[in-house]
């Protein structure tokens, strides 16, 4: 189960975290963030996937790219939809330390590869607990993250990078989301995490022009890149005579 705070109107938050309003979250109305806990946690898994993806496939980041497979159907009314996150993350040996791949500084790729709120989740916000979130949307604890690779809640700061902070959003989510089983109701049918694999630097991250990263050819001894493959499978009931679609939450049974 999700540990998010949901908000179908302005309330105050419990915790600290990042408030994301619901108008960045694709598909959700303020009425669904009222509703079972098991049929939220879906749609708002399903909201945060759509939105990562529509933001990265325009402006994939560095170390971070996203894409959306192609429906599939089960039956005439139900189909599978599927999202799969890429990540890369650089090991340092000599601090011991995993982080995001630095980005470039200089030339025509510095800055591109940082990811910004204001381009993913526009109006987030970070919120104090007791802290009023001032409409309907998500909270989620920063605490929910921290075991992720996110920084503390004290360090964050939207205004810059938030690489890390979504790498775990994406692990969490992974990780936490009740998944359909026999004695288990959800519209996820899988959601996995691939096994870490070494990516050879490629020249680009350090070419003398217009490098992708901000590391010198210098530093590529002491570095490690670990890529992450993460893939989410949700079910998805059409509705003709509504017009729409929505998670198809039912038990294995």
């Amino acid at each position: 189960m999700l540990n998010f705070e949901y908000f179908p109107a302005p309330g105050t938050a419990s915790a600290n975290g990042i408030f994301i309003p619901i108008e960045s979250l694709p598909g959700l109305a303020p009425n669904e963030l009222s509703s079972d806990p098991i049929t939220q946690d879906c749609k708002v898994a399903l909201a945060i996937f759509s939105q990562l993806e529509s933001s990265l496939t325009d402006n994939p980041k560095l170390g971070l790219t996203a894409t959306r497979g192609i429906p599939v159907g089960v039956t005439p009314s139900v189909f599978n939809q599927g999202f799969t996150f890429n990540t890369v993350l650089m090991g340092n040996y000599k601090n011991n330390t995993l982080s995001p791949v630095p980005s470039s500084t200089v030339g025509s790729n510095a800055d591109v590869g940082k990811l910004y709120f204001d381009t993913l989740f526009s109006g987030a916000k970070k919120l104090a607990a007791t802290e009023v979130a001032n409409g309907a949307g998500v909270l989620i604890p920063s605490a929910e993250l921290a075991n992720y690779g996110a920084q503390d809640h004290a360090n964050i700061n939207i205004a810059s990078d938030m690489r890390a902070w979504c790498f775990a959003l994406i692990s969490s989510l992974i990780n936490n989301v009740d998944k359909r089983a026999s004695n288990e109701r959800s519209a996820i049918i899988s959601a996995t995490k691939g096994a870490n694999a070494i990516l050879v630097p490629p020249a680009s991250f350090t070419s003398a022009i217009d490098p992708l990263t901000s590391l010198l050819p210098s530093d590529l001894p002491l570095r490690v890149f670990l890529t992450s493959t993460y893939n989410i499978v949700i079910q998805m009931k059409m509705y003709q005579s509504l017009q729409s679609y929505d998670v198809a939450v039912m038990s294995l049974n």
